[in-house]
């Protein structure tokens, strides 16, 4: 790429003063000849010779006009040639820009056309828009990777306010990303280990059993017969990700300046994920220090001997992911109320875009503690071994045990270490049900938070959402670092819109029906529109916002574990939130203590003084 940029530029250089130097002869030849004024003579002696020098004019012209016409087109032709080969943020956000350029202009003609219809006319046009470009954006996304197929990732899992045809489409994105050929993943493992293949791995799977936007993974065994993983990073996908990084960032300054920062605490965060060798180191801490503390999860255990910047070779952990589970637990639900998994599927998105829909759809699947849900397990168990010669009914795992277990994991994680995992979607949890252990994979985003100060007051807030102390909200909201200003009136975080986006951030369903209720919001699809005209956010900060991306990602795996809508992450912190603000104040009051023993020692030896002065007085006076 750097050889062709080069080239081109070089090839630019060149043409373009002689292209322009063939224009200016043209145009000026043009104005000298429109310039001349008639002459009687002049116009007898062309006419005598016209026969002879008509042809040599005429051909003169088209050399004029030839010129320039084909120095533009072969300038074109170069750039159009050496474009797709240039990466950098500009030809990649052009790209990005062109391909979707005439989705935009029908989607801004279809919204100024219909805009007259009432609303409910309005949904089928924009259905049948829906339906003609839902393939796009993957298009797109898959010709770029890099930044956007995060991006895409991030979309697919927000049916409330994106339209399901591109949701369905873009869930390939949640699962594989089609893979790299084998012979440069030999080629990126080779060059990073620094020996051939065949001295580190006894096996090496060739087929990945899972890509992603960054790189894919492979199951291998070791030369001492030990079964493992290898993540290897595609070698390109760092420097797109700090391209398209840089390219939003730009963006930002005309749409939002005041989110400048948290986008780059965020491109930190995002960025620190292509250093697996970190990422080993990640994993190490949470074996050392979470670990011990649950005996019922586990962690991939890094072989540093075999780790680089670009692979990461780890210990294999066995289970089935969470996402593989909530697609049984789908297909049974919709099994049982006589409807096919993609018509519960719809259902289930309609009824996250409408709080009246989202209130009924919680009750098919409700809320049940850990007992009934071992109750509800064994009566299955018994109905596949009586009722042997049916299919057996797909029992799920114990879903609020499970919820339970992850947010207390999280809940030590922010608290306790000040680290914790901002990604902790379905398919980074992994469940081996024969030996009862929870699996925690992929711990590149780990999110650091040094400030204990901050963490104790972001332990209080939890506290105080999940007692409902609306004032304690307020205070603290503006001690995280939050702030908003309310268009309507111009206050600054007017309490009951700040009580509302507190219980959207971390109330779970139940917080978000109620933050729709104070907001005036109909429907959550319409929320990002409605409070882009009703607040402007003036301060933020990147780990409140990586908090409430972790608590979003528990949420969705509590769904496809049948754990119910009324999973609220405050509640579930709250526990481990009291424990961190108990040991705090604990200890504070050592320190005062301390602090106070030292005072007490401080003042004894300054009472001691004098009467040590006055003793030695006494002495000297009597040897004298």
């Amino acid at each position: 790429n750097a050889q062709a940029f080069r080239t081109w530029w070089k090839l630019q250089k060149l043409m373009w003063p002689k292209c322009l130097g063939v224009v200016r002869a043209a145009w000026t030849t043009q104005i000298r000849n429109s310039s001349r004024t008639p002459n009687p003579l002049r116009r007898l002696r062309t006419t005598t010779t016209a026969s002879s020098q008509g042809s040599l004019l005429s051909s003169q012209r088209r050399i004029h006009l030839a010129r320039p016409f084909g120095a533009v087109c072969l300038l074109s032709f170069t750039s159009y040639i050496a474009f797709p080969y240039f990466d950098n943020s500009f030809t990649r956000s052009a790209r990005l820009f062109i391909a979707l350029a005439p989705m935009a202009v029908e989607w801004w003609y279809l919204e100024w056309s219909i805009s007259h219809l009432p609303q409910e006319l309005q949904r089928p046009h924009y259905d049948q828009f829906h339906q003609k470009w839902k393939d796009e954006p993957l298009r797109v996304i898959l010709a770029l990777r890099g930044f956007y197929v995060k991006a895409g990732q991030v979309i697919s899992n927000n049916p409330a306010v994106v339209p399901e045809a591109y949701t369905k489409s873009l869930k390939i994105l949640q699962q594989d990303v089609p893979a790299k050929p084998f012979n440069l993943i030999k080629k990126i493992v080779e060059t990073d280990m620094g020996k051939p293949m065949n001295d580190v791995f006894s096996s090496f799977d060739e087929v990945p059993i899972g890509a992603a936007s960054i790189g894919q993974v492979h199951y291998a065994k070791l030369q001492t017969g030990e079964d493992v993983v290898v993540k290897v990073q595609y070698p390109e996908t760092e420097r797109y990700f700090g391209l398209d990084f840089s390219t939003a960032l730009f963006l930002l300054r005309f749409i939002n300046p005041a989110l400048i920062e948290v986008m780059k605490k965020n491109q930190e965060t995002f960025m620190s994920e292509f250093d697996y060798q970190r990422e080993a180191r990640n994993l190490h801490l949470m074996n050392t220090d979470i670990s011990p503390h649950f005996p019922e999860v586990e962690f991939p255990k890094p072989l540093f001997e075999h780790v680089g910047k670009r692979v990461l070779c780890m210990t294999r952990c066995k289970g089935e992911t969470i996402t593989n589970h909530g697609n049984k637990l789908m297909a049974e639900i919709a099994k049982a109320r006589g409807q096919t998994q993609e018509e519960f599927s719809l259902e289930f998105r309609e009824a996250m875009r409408d709080p009246q829909k989202l209130e009924r759809i919680s009750k098919i699947v409700p809320s049940m503690n850990e007992s009934f849900f071992d109750i509800i397990r064994g009566l299955l168990h018994v109905k596949n071994t009586l009722l042997f010669w049916l299919p057996p009914t797909y029992v799920p795992p114990n879903g609020p045990k499970l919820m339970k277990i992850l947010f207390d994991v999280h809940g030590r994680e922010i608290f306790h270490l000040g680290a914790f995992n901002s990604d902790p979607h379905a398919g980074n949890i992994m469940i081996d049900e024969n030996r009862g252990i929870v699996s925690l994979l992929d711990y590149g985003q780990l999110v650091t938070i040094e400030d204990e100060e901050w963490r104790e007051n972001f332990a209080r807030y939890i506290i105080a959402l999940a007692d409902d102390d609306k004032d304690e909200i307020c205070r603290l909201w503006k001690e995280l670092g939050n702030e908003f200003i309310w268009k309507d009136t111009g206050e600054i975080n007017p309490p009951n819109e700040t009580y509302a986006c507190a219980c959207f951030h971390f109330g779970g369903p139940p917080g978000i029906r109620n933050a729709l209720k104070l907001l005036e919001i109909e429907k959550l699809s319409n929320l990002r529109s409605d409070l882009r005209k009703k607040i402007e956010i003036t301060k933020s900060t990147s780990q409140y916002a990586m908090l409430q991306r972790a608590c979003f990602c528990l949420i969705g795996v509590a769904q496809q574990v049948g754990a119910g809508t009324g999973v609220v992450p405050c509640k579930s912190l709250r526990e481990s939130a009291v424990n961190y603000v108990e040991a705090r104040e604990e200890a504070k009051r050592e320190k005062a203590k301390q602090e106070e023993e030292m005072k007490e020692i401080e003042a004894q030896e300054n009472n001691l003084l004098p009467k040590f002065a006055l003793l030695a007085f006494v002495m000297l006076s009597r040897i004298n």
